[in-house]
C-alpha cells in the first residue's frame, strides 16, 4: 500500500513512550511531505493500519498489549500489509533484538542515541520517496526542440523521415536512485532506430 504520489506521505510512529513518540512524530511531521499518526502500542498500531493503511511503520519494540515483533508478524500475515517497511526503534538496540528484526525482514533498526531523529527522517525519506516509480517521458515531433533533440541525442537529424511520420521519442527513467539511467526510444514509422 506505498504511496507514489508527491505528498501526504502516511508514517506511522508506535511507542508506549509518549516522549519518544512525540519526539520522532514531531520531526517527522517537519516535512511537508508526511502525515503523521500515532499509536500507543501494536495493537492500536494494527487497528490504525486496518482502518487506513500507512506507507511506513516506525515502531517500538517492548508495548502493552501487542509489542513491535509481533505487530510485524501480524502485517506480514496479512497480503493487503506484507509490503508496507518497517523500521524498528531500540531503546538498548540488543543483537538479538537485531537478529529478529533481520528475521522478519524489517527494513531499518534503529538504535536511540546512536541515530538522531533528523538522521531517521532522511531514512524514511529515502525509503517512501527514494523509490520513484518508472517515468515515460515524451518529446513531441511537434516541439520547436525536437530536431535539436534528435541530432544531440541520435547523433543524426530525422530528415528521412516526412513529419505525418515522425512519431514521439520516449524517454524512459528507471527507479534505481541514477538519474541518467535513461533509455531513449525513437520510433518513427520509416527509421524504427532504437539506442
Amino acid at each position: 500500500m506505498i504511496n507514489n504520489t508527491l505528498s501526504n506521505y502516511k508514517i506511522l510512529v508506535v511507542d508506549d513512550d509518549d516522549l519518544t513518540r512525540q519526539m520522532y512524530a514531531e520531526r517527522i511531521e517537519q516535512e511537508e511531505e508526511f502525515e503523521v499518526i500515532q499509536a500507543q502500542d501494536g495493537q492500536e498500531a494494527w487497528e490504525r493500519v486496518q482502518s487506513g493503511g500507512c506507507d511506513l511503520i516506525f515502531t517500538g519494540i517492548v508495548m502493552p498489549r501487542m509489542g513491535g515483533f509481533e505487530l510485524i508478524e501480524k502485517l506480514k500475515d496479512h497480503p493487503n500489509f506484507a509490503q508496507i517497511p518497517v523500521f524498528i526503534s531500540s531503546h538498548l538496540g540488543r543483537t538479538e533484538d537485531r537478529a529478529e528484526a533481520a528475521k522478519l525482514g524489517v527494513h531499518r533498526f534503529i538504535t536511540r542515541g546512536k541515530h538522531t531523529p533528523n538522521e531517521v527522517v532522511t531514512m524514511i525519506r529515502a525509503e517512501v520517496i527514494g523509490k520513484k516509480p518508472v517515468y515515460h517521458l515524451t518529446i513531441s515531433p511537434n516541439s520547436p526542440d525536437y530536431d535539436i533533440f534528435v541530432r544531440d541525442f541520435f547523433g543524426s537529424d530525422c530528415h528521412d523521415c516526412y513529419p505525418h511520420q515522425q512519431l514521439p521519442i520516449q524517454l524512459i527513467c528507471d527507479s534505481e536512485d541514477n538519474v541518467d539511467l535513461f533509455q531513449f526510444v525513437k520510433d518513427c514509422e520509416r527509421c524504427k532506430v532504437s539506442n
